[in-house]
């Protein structure tokens, strides 16, 4: 299949996923050999919804406003650890906001030698059945999925296994429905990443608009 094809078909399940408010992806991407970035894919009812629910319905009054909030709960409801004793150090914010929206957490400190991965991320906790699609893009391949919802307190810890990462639960359940969506997520965020870096078309939160998608 050609790359424009493929690109089309993952476009029209992502933009008819961008109104459902309780699936989310949350990606950690190696852009280049070193470089790490941790990638969240919501809608933009989501992180109103969030705003909202934590700032109070009157907390921001210009796009500006409402960035500097989205970034600042994101951020609060985030850890990422690697090899047990390693914190993620985020060291820059990029957002692209629209029906379908973006948060980029540029990472320093990353280990060269990966052997484990914890992440917990409660940035959607609020919406109801909630269910988020933790993924790692490594070396251009996409690992293997995992659910963080309320039923394992929206974390996952992963293990390297080889080119993998496999959870350290046995038994993990796997929600088909949500992996289907996600694989095309996951695949369209790594791509628009790429895209809208390329094109400066992610701004620093400081200069960002809210698209009108209308």
């Amino acid at each position: 299949m050609k790359w424009k094809l493929f690109i089309g078909l993952i476009l029209v399940s992502y933009y008819a996923s961008a109104h459902q408010s309780d699936i989310s992806t949350a990606m950690l991407i190696e852009r280049a050999e070193g470089q790490w970035v941790f990638q969240f894919n919501t809608s933009l009812t989501a992180l109103q919804y969030e705003v909202q629910t934590t700032y109070g319905q009157n907390s921001y009054a210009t796009p500006e406003e409402f960035q500097q909030l989205v970034i600042e709960h994101m951020k609060a409801n985030f850890q990422l650890v690697f090899n047990q004793d390693n914190p993620a150090v985020i060291s820059n914010t990029y957002v692209k906001l629209g029906h379908a929206s973006s948060v980029v957490f540029e990472l320093e400190g990353v280990p060269a030698e990966i052997s484990e991965v914890f992440v917990k991320s409660e940035s959607f906790k609020d919406i109801y059945k909630n269910q988020s699609l933790f993924g790692i893009v490594r070396n251009g391949e996409t690992s293997n999925q995992f659910i963080l919802d309320n039923d394992n307190q929206h974390e996952a810890r992963v293990l390297a296994q080889g080119d993998q990462f496999v959870s350290a639960i046995a038994g993990t359940d796997t929600n088909y429905q949500v992996i289907s969506i996600g694989v095309l997520l996951l695949a369209l965020g790594a791509a628009l990443y790429y895209k809208f870096k390329q094109k400066r078309s992610f701004y620093p939160v400081h200069k960002a608009v809210i698209e009108a998608s209308h």
